[in-house]
């Protein structure tokens, strides 16, 4: 079965050839054409992050009187596929996933209103909350790692007020986070 290929390609080399040739034109105008994008233009990511600050209570305390009243509020939004709440010291946070179905400006919308009214709920302490969406743009372009010699006095002071200034005046640098270094105070 696979003898005919070799033979058609010696007794056709001409059309071998010319059909060698349209792969490789089709394959430069694609080149050209298909834009180079870390994520595809249109991709939306269906899930919205929730962000309550606490004051210092334990993650026992921060379940109970914050994550629990959140979670009542929010099953309640249109289109609600999966729920997770994590309670840390002094802050509880949620995710939520919605169905593909759902416009994220929606979900984002219903979850504000949730919100809205589940902070009556919430204990007195609790004044802000934060939701975060994802988007694209948000996309760190480059991430680096950073050795720090155990000699440095301050690592935390060197990063943020030596690296990350110097850093944020390179032309085209939009943000510099700088996580993993404790501050001494």
């Amino acid at each position: 079965m696979r003898r005919w290929l070799p033979a058609f390609s010696v007794q056709r080399p001409i059309t071998v050839g010319m059909g060698f040739l349209a792969l490789l034109v089709m394959g430069a105008i694609a080149w050209q054409r298909i834009p180079l994008e870390a994520f595809p233009s249109g991709f939306v990511l269906n899930q919205l992050w929730v962000f309550v600050p606490y004051g210092d209570a334990s993650p026992r305390e921060t379940e109970q009187a914050v994550l629990r009243p959140m979670e009542e509020h929010l099953s309640t939004a249109p289109g609600v596929k999966e729920m997770g709440g994590r309670a840390s010291t002094g802050s509880g946070r949620l995710r939520l996933e919605f169905h593909r179905s759902v416009g994220m400006d929606v979900a984002y919308n219903a979850v504000v209103d949730r919100m809205e009214r589940a902070m009556a709920d919430l204990p007195d302490e609790v004044k802000d909350y934060f939701i975060w969406k994802w988007d694209p743009d948000d996309t760190p372009v480059l991430w680096a790692g950073v050795a720090i010699p155990e000699a440095a006095e301050d690592p935390h002071l060197l990063m943020t007020q030596v690296v990350a200034k110097r850093l944020e005046r390179v032309p085209g640098v939009g943000q510099v986070d700088i996580w993993g270094v404790d501050s001494k105070a």
